[in-house]
């Protein structure tokens, strides 16, 4: 990969991102659409859940290695946090009624996206600002 030159608009392999999105929002938006609103909405709750949870689970285990007083650098493996964020999520999409959850349902619907594409441009800034 080349940097681009001035004036010329983003790298061809942006182009090839946005291609190869489309299939993968076409098959989950169809996915959605055929599994039951009661499935979603608890799916919807386990995602976001996870979402927070996941990455706070990292940051304290991350704490954790850093301040230990013997060697726990398999604290700062992201798959370690994964572990306690899939039983967090799962618990809570577990104890959610399902009026709560229908209720909150909309919101996130809104939410959800733009923390999504915020972390995706934090994430991939490093190809947009060379």
């Amino acid at each position: 990969m080349q940097r681009a030159r001035s004036g010329e608009g983003p790298p061809m392999y942006w182009y090839g991102w946005l291609a190869l999105s489309l299939p993968g929002a076409l098959v989950l938006g169809w996915i959605a659409t055929m599994i039951p609103g009661r499935w979603l909405y608890r799916a919807t709750i386990f995602c976001c859940v996870l979402a927070a949870l996941w990455p706070a689970a990292f940051a304290f285990s991350a704490f954790i290695a850093d301040r230990a007083s013997f060697d726990a650098e398999f604290l700062k493996s992201i798959w370690i946090s994964a572990i306690p964020a899939l039983v967090g999520a799962a618990a809570a999409s577990c104890f959610v009624t399902p009026q709560w959850a229908q209720r909150v349902w909309t919101g996130w619907l809104l939410i959800v996206p733009i923390g999504g594409l915020v972390v995706l441009g934090y994430s991939l800034k490093q190809y947009f600002l060379r």
